[in-house]
């Protein structure tokens, strides 16, 4: 709830092995309202905090607006959208501008979950051996809060990365390329906020320049913020033979970043 009492702005990056849970973690299940996951239990928390503080007598009016959207092949998707429509993203080292994506002001906590269950039939999936429901695109959820006080929008963002994959098809090279230029990205930000140096085996080519890939623009304010913005990461690892190997390539990414 710091985006209400301290106006901070959050995002939750989930990674690991495909099947291993990362989607079920973010969205939840669809057998039992005890499955749902991070997204709807924030979207739970954000309304039930605005009635609170509505019924405790603060006048001050909160906007919510959603985005939802999908990195796919390399193209950023608006899984919101009435038809698909890709965005151009475009920055200029202070702001990141989205053309082509608007987002849905909702009024209440079904409305949120309309939209969520909307983006979410818009997925790229794919049935693989290890899971039969694999996300091949890397999705943000993003929940912006106006506040009518004239303090600073906050936006908490829900990031669920797909798994990279052997396979050569040009859905999996371009998740291969993205995550490694996430991890560049990570590098680049730990390396220019003084926390992480040479001594880190972070190498200078390593910090020269901000990777451009769409996944890497979308995350830069999360990850090279000027004021304060949290983030957490959540590896969700599957203890089965055949993908331990995978689970530890996740963990040793979770320990680079």
């Amino acid at each position: 709830l710091d985006a209400f009492n301290s106006r901070k702005s959050a995002t939750v990056v989930a990674f690991g092995a495909s099947g291993s849970g990362k989607t079920f973690a973010v969205t939840g299940g669809a057998k039992q309202f005890s499955d749902r996951g991070l997204i709807p239990r924030s979207m739970s928390l954000v309304f039930e905090e605005i009635a609170r503080r509505r019924h405790a007598g603060d006048a001050a009016k909160c906007e919510v607006r959603v985005r939802f959207y999908e990195v796919y092949k390399d193209q950023v998707l608006d899984l919101l959208a009435e038809k698909p429509a890709k965005v151009t993203v475009t920055e200029d080292g202070v702001k990141l501008s989205l053309s082509g994506m608007q987002a849905r002001v909702v009024e209440s906590e079904s409305d949120a979950y309309f939209l969520l269950f909307q983006g979410d039939s818009n997925r790229h999936f794919e049935s693989l051996p290890a899971n039969p429901e694999s996300s091949r695109g890397h999705t943000l959820f993003e929940m912006m809060l106006s506040f009518e006080d004239g303090s600073p929008d906050v936006c908490v963002s829900i990031v669920d990365l797909a798994a990279g994959r052997p396979q050569k098809t040009h859905a999996a090279i371009a998740t291969a390329k993205s995550l490694a230029a996430l991890e560049q990205a990570i590098k680049f930000a730990l390396y220019k906020r003084g926390v992480a140096s040479e001594q880190d085996g972070i190498r200078p080519e390593d910090v020269l320049s901000y990777p451009c890939s769409p996944l890497s623009l979308l995350l830069r304010n999360s990850l090279c913020s000027t004021v304060e913005h949290g983030v957490v990461a959540l590896c969700t690892v599957l203890l089965e033979d055949q993908a331990l190997g995978d689970s530890q390539e996740w963990l040793r990414f979770n320990c680079r970043g």
